[in-house]
């Protein structure tokens, strides 16, 4: 059975094209597809909900495969992380590039901006985390001290600290300091890599999702796991707390997603529908 593959402008949402494509249809032929349709060159994105699933055309310095876009929308201004071990930032106007951040040894991961949008930490497959100026481009702190690839990393609320998470050698998640580049707390327990990590909105708690199929709630400052989210069938690829804080939410390759009580432990509910991965999982805000 065919599906639709839609393909939007990343600043205004317009759709610039529908092709009808199989599930089993390989990115470079999707690649194709768009390119004979609009012109080239173009990239895949991962699948995430809450950014556009191709790279608009614009933004094609990159020399790889695009891991992560993140938006900030104060400056209408586009992060991309990418394989080949840079970030970049973009006028989200004109798609102009306008810094290259560059000092990583490897594909990155993921890259985010802190909440004042003054600095951006990238996380990359040479084991570390690094901290830059968005201003000057500088890289003014490497988080080092993981033993396997970084896969994910942001800033808590108030930007004075960074959470990181790493890979199947390492199965642990890291608190850092931003001002010293000290590791904080060692956040250990999950039984395979820790693929996400994120604060919860008042900073005084964590959420790591892990490819163990579960999820742990961690104190920030004590580095204690205070409950350990079982129930998924499969591994877990993202953990993210409500707004108020009072809920978690995840997101696994066993095709749903689940609504947890953080307090508890329990869940709420069990998201299903999903006929394949659920990769990212948002609340409204």
């Amino acid at each position: 059975m065919a599906h639709l593959l839609t393909v939007r402008n990343a600043i205004s949402g317009e759709i610039l094209l529908e092709v009808p494509c199989k599930p089993e249809t390989s990115s470079a032929h999707v690649r194709q597809l768009i390119s004979d349709r609009l012109g080239g060159p173009w990239r895949l994105l991962p699948p995430f909900d809450d950014v556009p699933t191709i790279q608009t055309a614009d933004y094609n310095y990159h020399t790889d495969t695009l891991q992560c876009f993140a938006l900030r929308m104060t400056h209408q201004q586009v992060l991309t992380a990418c394989g080949d071990c840079k970030a970049r930032l973009w006028d989200a106007d004109t798609g102009q590039c306008l810094r290259m951040f560059a000092g990583h040894a490897s594909s990155l991961d993921s890259a985010s901006f802190s909440h004042d949008g003054l600095r951006m930490v990238t996380a990359a497959r040479d084991c570390t985390a690094r901290v830059w100026s968005i201003e000057t481009g500088d890289c003014v702190q490497v988080l080092a001290g993981h033993i396997d690839e970084v896969r994910s990393a942001r800033f808590s609320p108030d930007g004075e600290r960074i959470l990181t998470s790493s890979g199947p050698a390492d199965r642990t998640a890291k608190l850092w300091s931003v001002a010293s580049g000290a590791v904080l707390q060692t956040l250990k327990g999950h039984g395979d890599e820790v693929i996400d990590a994120s604060f919860s909105p008042d900073g005084c708690l964590c959420i790591t999702a892990s490819y163990d199929f579960t999820a742990k709630i961690w104190g920030s400052n004590s580095g204690v796991c205070l409950q350990t989210l079982a129930g998924h069938e499969n591994g877990l690829l993202c953990a993210t707390f409500s707004p108020d804080g009072m809920k978690a939410a995840t997101a696994s390759y066993d095709s749903t997603a689940r609504i947890w009580n953080c307090v508890t432990g329990a869940f709420f509910f069990v998201l299903e529908g999903h006929s394949d991965t659920v990769f990212i999982f948002n609340y409204s805000t």
